[in-house]
């Protein structure tokens, strides 16, 4: 699914722009960060390269009820947010495992694509611009993720927009928003839809 509107806003001097992927915004960096993020994110092929992921995202843009959205940062691609479950009727369309049990809510997962440039609060601009385009666009009210015990940076992003942890197994957490609770990073600022 593309979302037709894209948003915009500054970190510092940075111009900033969250928007649907395109098969064209796949680039070698973004397949190598994929590669090494096989272990927490499971869809990712053991064979994956650029033309794979390049198919993959045209699929995503056909799908109805998922999308795929990067943050570029003065043009260049720093990270994606993956949603799923965005169509109006989330029941009719399926449900979707979590660390605990199943959800209708719609799901949402990111990655930061250089190691270099972890922790310096992208994660969470990847959160909270996901939840805000969503809910601009499509109207969604309420998030979910499942996020590995061991990566702790991403479920450290989730936190900090808000997120609230609803369940537990042995190795994965839930957590969940609402949007009326979604906390904007206090490093964003000028915000725009277009």
């Amino acid at each position: 699914m593309e979302l037709l509107k894209k948003l915009k806003f500054t970190i510092g001097n940075s111009q900033c722009i969250f928007r649907t992927l395109t098969p064209e915004d796949v680039s070698p960096s973004y397949v190598d960060a994929l590669k090494k993020t096989r272990g927490v994110i499971q869809t990712v092929p053991e064979d994956i390269n650029i033309e794979w992921q390049r198919s993959y995202i045209q699929k995503i843009l056909l799908s109805p009820c998922d999308t795929i959205c990067g943050l570029f940062i003065d043009s260049k691609l720093i990270g994606t947010s993956g949603i799923q479950n965005l169509s109006v009727d989330r029941i009719a369309n399926r449900d979707i495992e979590l660390a605990q049990g199943y959800t209708y809510s719609c799901t949402l997962g990111i990655l930061v694509l250089s190691e270099k440039l972890r922790g310096k609060g992208y994660g969470k601009a990847l959160v909270w611009a996901a939840c805000y385009l969503a809910n601009s666009c499509c109207g969604v009210q309420t998030f979910e993720a499942g996020i590995k015990k061991c990566n702790t940076p991403s479920l450290e992003s989730f936190l900090g927009c808000g997120f609230k942890l609803k369940g537990e197994s042995a190795d994965s957490v839930n957590v969940k928003v609402k949007t009326s609770e979604l906390v904007k990073p206090g490093f964003i600022e000028t915000i725009i839809i277009e």
